[in-house]
């Protein structure tokens, strides 16, 4: 029996290919610092830090990403955001390069 956060991940992952997935996966485990299956502001906060991001960008991230509103995001949550993104920029640069190079 799955649960909808089981069956959402299993297809998100049917439907990404395999170094997506991989990749995503290493960025949420590094981004979820205490280990706990969730990334939340506090993890964001310090992960952007680290990086000289101020902590505005963490809650700007998480308040849209944050779908079910539960103030933080799973591994599905962060997957199906990143890859919306991703999509868009694609389709963005893809009017802009129309000799494709």
């Amino acid at each position: 029996m799955h649960n909808n956060v089981t069956d959402k991940k299993d297809d998100l992952h049917n439907h990404l290919p395999y170094e997506d997935e991989e990749r995503l996966e290493k960025l949420f485990a590094k981004l979820d610092l205490d280990g706990n299956g969730k990334i939340d502001i506090h993890d964001l906060s310090v992960a952007l830090k680290q990086l000289g991001v101020h902590h505005h960008y963490a809650e700007k991230f998480l308040q849209q990403s944050d779908v079910s509103k539960s103030g933080d995001l799973s591994l599905a949550d962060f997957i199906d955001y990143v890859r919306e993104h991703e999509k868009n920029l694609r389709l963005h640069f893809s009017h802009l390069d129309k000799n494709r190079d």
